[in-house]
């Protein structure tokens, strides 16, 4: 049995805007998008960003300072608390799934929700 080693194949290098560690390995993170930061007051009745976000936002980076409810929609979204959880004091990267707003109610207490675009 004639055995030829085998080479490994080569790693081509691409083109990326990700920034890269020490081995110039790409890191996968995502940039804020210039000044598109919102804040939604959470209080005891469903409250929306006042803002569309824009078509080609593709993440949004959400965190809230309490422990509230959000969900993702359009003008009419109304968050109740059974919308999705989120505990205060944590950022969330969320897909946007082509909602223009989020809308969001406090669990327990008042607070504000940020939320960032990203690109």
């Amino acid at each position: 049995m004639n055995s030829t080693p085998v080479q490994p194949t080569r790693k081509t290098k691409t083109m990326s805007k990700l920034p890269t560690d020490d081995n110039n390995n790409a890191i996968q993170t995502l940039a804020f998008k210039g000044d598109t930061a919102q804040q939604i007051a959470i209080g005891a009745s469903s409250a929306k960003n006042g803002t569309d976000f824009a078509a080609t936002t593709r993440t949004l980076m959400v965190t809230p300072t309490v422990d509230c409810h959000i969900v993702q929609g359009n003008q009419t979204a109304t968050a109740t608390t059974s919308s999705h959880f989120l505990k205060g004091g944590q950022p969330y990267p969320i897909a946007r799934n082509n909602c223009t707003r989020i809308a969001v109610i406090r669990a327990t207490e008042d607070g504000t929700l940020h939320i960032s675009e990203m690109e």
